[in-house]
Formats: structure tokens, sequence, C-alpha cells
């Protein structure tokens, strides 16, 4: 039968000096500390390198124009709301 697995660490670290068992302990948090910055730096890279598609802007650009006509149409927005003169 096996141990539990903090049964196994601490007999892992049982033998080794106090200034190593201390490092040791500190191990899973300097990990996790690591993947957090991993993780902030590939999403910032990502953000700062975004692909842009000319293509599906323009196609996006035509769907908002034609959603604003609609809801101008139907008295939900005015022109002053389409040209941001609405304070």
């Amino acid at each position: 039968p096996s141990r539990p697995y903090f049964e196994q660490v601490y007999a892992l670290q049982s033998g080794l000096p106090e200034q190593y068992r201390k490092a040791v302990e500190l191990v899973p948090l300097w990990a996790l500390v690591s993947f957090g910055c991993y993780s902030l730096c590939v999403i910032g890279w990502s953000l700062a390198h975004f692909p842009t598609c000319e293509e599906d802007a323009s196609t996006l650009r035509v769907e908002i124009d034609k959603a604003q006509k609609e809801l101008q149409a139907r008295g939900v927005l005015t022109a002053a709301d389409l040209n941001g003169d609405n304070d």
C-alpha cells in the first residue's frame, strides 16, 4: 500500500538539510507565480500583435451601419445619437 502524498513529500524532505527543506516548500508557490507571469506575458504579446483583418473589419462596419439604420427607422436612435451629439 502506498502512503499518502504528503507523507511521501515529508519522507523525501526529512533527509534534506534545513535550508533545502525551506526551498522545497516554496517550489509550488514559485511554480504558480511563474505560470501567472508566463500567462500575462502571452496575453500581453497576443494583444500587442493582434492580427488585423481588413475584410472582416469592413464586413463588421457594414453590419454596424445596417443595424444603426434599422434602429433609427424604429425610433430607438436619433441622428444626434449616431453623431455622438447626445450631451
